[in-house]
């Protein structure tokens, strides 16, 4: 059995605490597109279907609340695989869709 480096032990500490902060307190949940905005604490928010659009993203912390531009830059857009995650302190606390479908964590 080959003996793995600190380095490499870091490595997989690093990626479990990665995996165990996306399950989320409530797992994940499929949302489509809605009248209202839906809501609640997300850690992580992946695109099911390209030419998802959003009409909102808030995401909110210890600063000030982040929106949608300040996950996709330069005038890009949802691309299906896309994994948005706020940055450390915050979480994504309401968004709404006027096209597609999203997986929220």
């Amino acid at each position: 059995m080959a003996v793995l480096s600190s380095q490499e032990v870091q490595v997989l500490v690093d990626q479990t605490k990665a995996l165990s902060s996306m399950s989320g307190i409530n797992g994940s949940m499929i949302y489509g597109v809605s009248v209202a905005a839906h809501t609640g604490s997300f850690c992580a928010i992946s695109i099911r279907e390209s030419g998802t659009t959003f009409t909102s993203l808030v995401a909110k912390g210890a600063g000030p609340d982040l929106a949608l531009t300040d996950f996709y830059k330069d005038s890009t857009t949802p691309l299906t695989g896309d994994l948005l995650t706020p940055p450390r302190g915050y979480a994504f606390t309401s968004f709404q869709l006027s096209a597609g479908s999203v997986q929220a964590h």
